[in-house]
């Protein structure tokens, strides 16, 4: 209830809203709710309680406008903590998915609904279905905005105006339509049986162990924003590669040690994507080495690309074997202004770095995320 009234006071923030104090609610706390009843009628029937009468109107009527304006009432962090309420018994593990999952929701949030994406395939595989006669083989599937002239939905022709009115000077809809791209046209299912394969791995250095720190103008820490980064990247994928037989990967990369400094942040990523690993879209591993986490990347079927999420002072490092289903690259996640490396290779020219100078984190993030996305689509 706290978490849902404070997301509604941060929709209309211009109001305060009191409350009575911990000691007041002890005390109602251990009046038996017939009493507690019993006395709100009569405090509230009462002819000299008019004006909290008015008040409470008021408040009320004010957190119905916040409600309307917050867009939802019920976030990722209520169903996380009503779904895994046993695993975050601790109120720091609580405060940790809190923060990991409103700072992906707002990475998300700055991000495009959709993307275009590239019409060369690097490369198809046959999926895990084994029983040809459960799914359709052929036809059309579904309905949507890309595809050629030949797919196009009958209905959309009625769009077209006639001769005589674009002479006349009137928009011939259909030509509009087509030209911003939101004609309707039948996707046809050519087999889901042999669909493209896509693995992409994000690869956690112990480095990061270093980034709990938090800057003066930042919201969380620098780990916090790295690994919302990582989710709302992973929730992307998931959306805009539906299509395809997509494995996205989490490792963690062990120490000098032999230790694994990140395993808690691994499994509150284990508890933030819970649907998509039920799915089998994601799974989060354990590496000794950096060849053993390079080689979870090379073993997979398809096109693969590898993100190493690097630690403060750290730079990329680069492939070893460089195959040619192996593209690498790189995400500074521990320093106060992230850097982005794409397609990393022997040959420097083929490598671009970015690094975005924003005031706010939370923009230079959104930015950097964007670029790594659209390298990945």
């Amino acid at each position: 209830v706290e978490q849902v009234l404070a997301r509604v006071h941060r929709a209309l923030p211009a109001r305060e809203l009191d409350g009575p104090g911990p000691a007041a609610l002890r005390r109602a706390l251990r009046r038996p709710p017939e009493d507690l009843l019993a006395l709100a009628a009569e405090t509230l029937d009462a002819p000299a309680r008019a004006a909290l009468r008015a008040e409470l109107a008021r408040d009320y009527a004010h957190l119905a406008r916040g409600a309307r304006q917050c867009g939802g009432l019920i976030g990722d962090l209520e169903l996380l903590t009503l779904e895994n309420h046993s695993a975050l018994h601790r109120a720091s593990a609580r405060l940790a998915v809190a923060q990991i999952a409103d700072t992906a929701a707002e990475l998300e949030a700055r991000l495009p609904l959709r993307v275009r994406r590239r019409q060369a395939s690097r490369g198809r595989t046959p999926t895990r279905v084994e029983d040809e006669s459960a799914y359709p083989i052929g036809g059309y599937a579904s309905l949507s905005t890309v595809g050629g002239i030949e797919s196009l939905v009958s209905s959309e022709l009625i769009y077209m105006t006639s001769v005589a009115e674009r002479q006349a000077g009137e928009v011939d809809l259909f030509d509009l339509r087509w030209a911003t791209g939101e004609l309707l046209k039948y996707t046809r299912d050519e087999s889901v049986h042999t669909r493209p394969a896509r693995s992409i791995s994000f690869v956690l250095d112990p480095g990061l162990d270093r980034a709990r720190v938090k800057d003066s103008e930042a919201p969380v820490q620098r780990i916090v924003l790295a690994l919302a980064a990582m989710i709302a990247c992973i929730r992307k994928l998931a959306a805009w590669l539906d299509a395809t037989q997509l494995r996205l990967s989490i490792v963690l990369l062990a120490d000098e040690t032999g230790g694994q400094p990140l395993r808690s942040e691994g499994e509150l990523c284990r508890l933030i994507l819970r649907s998509h690993i039920e799915a089998k879209t994601v799974d989060i591993l354990e590496v000794a080495s950096l060849d053993q986490a390079r080689g979870v990347a090379e073993a997979a079927r398809g096109s693969s690309d590898l993100i190493w999420l690097l630690g403060p002072g750290q730079m990329p490092r680069l492939p070893g074997a460089d195959p040619e289903n192996l593209r690498e690259h790189a995400l500074a996640g521990g320093e106060a202004q992230p850097r982005l490396w794409t397609e990393l290779s022997r040959n420097e020219r083929s490598t671009r770095e970015l690094t975005v100078r924003e005031t706010a984190q939370i923009h230079a993030w959104a930015q950097v995320i964007d670029e790594l996305l659209q390298a990945l689509i």
